[in-house]
């Protein structure tokens, strides 16, 4: 059950109440918005723990992306959301690469890679070794796969088959000798009895037998050898990758773990660093506005409630717009004054909620403000800037969507000079979705060329026709490549393009160049 809670606004000093399940409140008196994040980091980080410990990554990963809306330099949430992705219910878990997801080790290493962009000093230090280690994870992945291949085929009894086909060979060999052997000795007895009865000398008889099946079993022998040597190699090199069995695979895996270990140990040692230059902002460190809310209210301005859409109505002596249809009141100095520098100010802090509130106050007053609509976007977005948006950067469907939705609105409510800057921005945005959907693309065929590689590190000199097969597949495979990077290039060009349009649409905007 939701607790009634009390708390103060550093705003106007006036007490706010709220439910603790609340996930954010504005102050009746003044119109400040506060996060919850603003007066319960510590427990929602707390929340986002036990999350973790119980392995509901879900729920989680949803606690430490509330932490990064206040910052997104915040080591602790940077690192649990790589746990979240790894599977991994506390940083004892990391000493054992065995504890890490390979079927999501995409995702962790770009988790990974995102907390490093998001970092400086011993934080990017920790995350450069922690990339590092997740290559070492790839590495037994893929000695793994190999051994998957090689149990695999001993399950169907493969290795116990090519054993009896070369031992039938053998075989066959020997009985092949030994009827020689037998004609040659029979030959010889009769060759023998003939000379006696027809009085033709022996010596001259035998001579010639002796040549004539020398010359049989020297083309017997030649004949086999050319035959069967070539495939007893192959099955002898099957055989043996039975009776090694695991072992070469194992070998090399542990000692990539090895590797993984001494990796491991110099991330305990700049652990105790890390963490000392991020911090959720609190409600005290939000004061610093006040000094400056002494503005001059336009008493002609219209300014609409964001809840019910209903006129505020200036009260001087509070310095206060009060909305007499739903009872919620707003602060001046969130329409006049210096809201613009202020969202740009908490945007380039990295704070996008207090950012994105800010905005929308500012649409109250002017429902068409470009400045407004664009950087609500962009907060969203977690951009600062139009040059600043990446088509590498790692957006899920669902915020594209909603990206692109905001566009759409941002478009209808724009004045008419604005509207095709928001098309083109909308264009960009749709842009980042067929990016993602390439890269989802190319992600699963290098799954593929994973395991066909596998399989030919295993019987590259044993089966060629397996080679051949696995050559076929991965020249089909390449060719798919090839097309989702020739796409992937063109989306590039595309959006270079796009946003070099709206450069010069809106270069006069600081939140555009």
């Amino acid at each position: 059950m939701a607790l009634l809670k009390s708390y103060t606004c550093s705003k106007c000093g006036g007490v706010l109440y709220f439910d603790s399940d609340q996930a954010f409140f504005d102050c009746p008196f003044c119109g400040n918005r506060f996060d919850i994040v603003d007066f319960h980091g510590g427990e929602i980080l707390a929340q986002a723990e036990e999350c973790l410990k119980q392995k509901d990554f879900v729920a989680a990963k949803e606690k430490y992306n509330m932490m990064l809306s206040r910052d997104e330099y915040y080591f602790t949430a940077l690192r649990g959301l790589v746990f979240c992705e790894a599977g991994l219910a506390s940083a004892d878990e990391l000493k054992d690469p065995d504890n890490i997801s390979r079927n999501n080790l995409s995702n962790v290493i770009t988790a990974v890679n995102r907390a490093k962009n998001c970092s400086v000093g011993a934080d990017e230090e920790y995350f450069g070794k922690l990339s590092s280690m997740m290559d070492l994870v790839k590495s037994i992945k893929a000695a793994e796969k190999e051994g998957y291949v090689v149990k695999a085929d001993e399950n169907k009894g493969k290795f116990k088959k090519a054993e009896r086909e070369l031992e039938s060979r053998r075989h066959t060999w020997l009985v092949g000798i030994i009827t020689l052997g037998l004609a040659m000795i029979l030959n010889f007895a009769f060759s023998t009895a003939r000379g006696a009865f027809s009085g033709e000398n022996i010596g001259t008889l035998v001579i010639g037998n002796l040549v004539v099946f020398s010359l049989l079993f020297g083309g017997f022998f030649i004949y086999s050898s050319i035959k069967t040597s070539k495939g007893d190699r192959k099955l002898e090199r099957i055989v043996r990758i039975g009776e090694s069995g695991q072992k070469p695979y194992q070998a090399r895996i542990a000692y990539i773990k090895e590797q993984y270990n001494q990796k491991y140990m110099q991330l305990l040692e700049i652990e105790p660093m890390c963490g000392q230059s991020s911090g959720v902002v609190t409600n005290e460190e939000s004061t610093s506005d006040a000094a400056e809310d002494k503005v001059v209210a336009d008493e002609n301005k219209t300014i609409l409630c964001s809840k019910c859409a209903a006129q505020l109505i200036l009260n001087k002596e509070k310095r206060i717009y009060e909305c007499k249809s739903c009872g919620v009141a707003y602060g001046i100095s969130l329409f006049f004054g210096l809201p613009l520098e202020k969202a740009l100010n908490s945007m380039n802090k990295g704070f996008y909620s207090d950012a994105e509130q800010r905005f929308s106050n500012m649409l109250m007053a002017d429902p068409s403000d470009f400045e407004a609509l664009l950087g609500r976007i962009l907060c969203k977005g977690r951009w600062t800037k139009v040059s600043g948006i990446d088509l590498h950067e790692e957006h899920t469907p669902t915020r594209i969507h909603v990206l692109e939705k905001e566009a759409e609105d941002a478009k209808e409510k724009a004045l008419d000079p604005d509207k095709d800057f928001f098309e083109g921005l909308k264009e960009l945005l749709h842009l980042l979705s067929e990016r993602a959907a390439v890269d989802h693309k190319i992600n699963i065929a290098n799954k593929k060329k994973d395991d066909v590689d596998a399989q030919v590190r295993v019987y590259h000199s044993v089966q060629p026709e397996v080679i051949q097969a696995s050559k076929h597949e991965m020249y089909l495979l390449d060719k798919d490549l090839k097309s989702y990077f020739d796409k992937k290039r063109l989306l590039e060009e595309q959006f270079k393009s796009g946003i070099e349009k709206l450069l010069k649409m809106r270069s006069d905007s600081a939140l555009v160049k």
